[in-house]
């Protein structure tokens, strides 16, 4: 089954606003985790990044494990 690698980035903005946001897609795994180790090597302490291979054409919710981020309110200050 195909699958795509997708990157999300979670941080607290200056409203104190939680913001998960996916920056970054592609096919090729190994490329996926090489972006994920530059990203990770330059984020500022509050920045955090997480990857996710995902089948495609497949609704997500339906499978046992799916791409989320969980954070609490004191989790990202």
């Amino acid at each position: 089954m195909p699958t795509v690698d997708l990157i999300v980035r979670a941080y607290t903005d200056l409203d104190r606003r939680s913001v998960i946001e996916v920056i970054y897609a592609t096919a090729d795994h190994a490329q996926a985790q090489t972006k994920l180790q530059a990203l990770r090597a330059e984020a500022a302490p509050r920045i955090h990044y997480a990857a996710y291979t995902v089948p495609l054409n497949t609704d997500l919710t339906t499978l046992a494990t799916y791409p989320m981020f969980e954070a609490a309110p004191g989790d990202m200050p």
